[in-house]
């Protein structure tokens, strides 16, 4: 996404705290963020449930039990 701010001819030092382009292009952004971190956060789980059952399988066989 390309920020209001390129080529906004009210631009100036410190306008970021009072334009309200900004505040909705900021709200937009952060939404996209959170629900990208919740996403990777789901994928990370399902991938170490997955190593730990292939480091089980290799511990212990696929019969879950060790071998004597």
């Amino acid at each position: 996404m390309i920020a209001p701010c390129k080529d906004c001819p009210d631009r100036c030092v410190g306008c970021h705290s009072n334009c309200v382009k900004y505040k909705d292009f900021r709200a937009t952004c952060d939404a996209v963020n959170e629900k990208k971190r919740r996403e990777r956060a789901a994928d990370e789980a399902f991938a170490a449930r997955g190593d730990k059952i292939r480091r089980d399988v290799r511990k212990c066989g696929l019969s879950g039990r060790r071998h004597a």
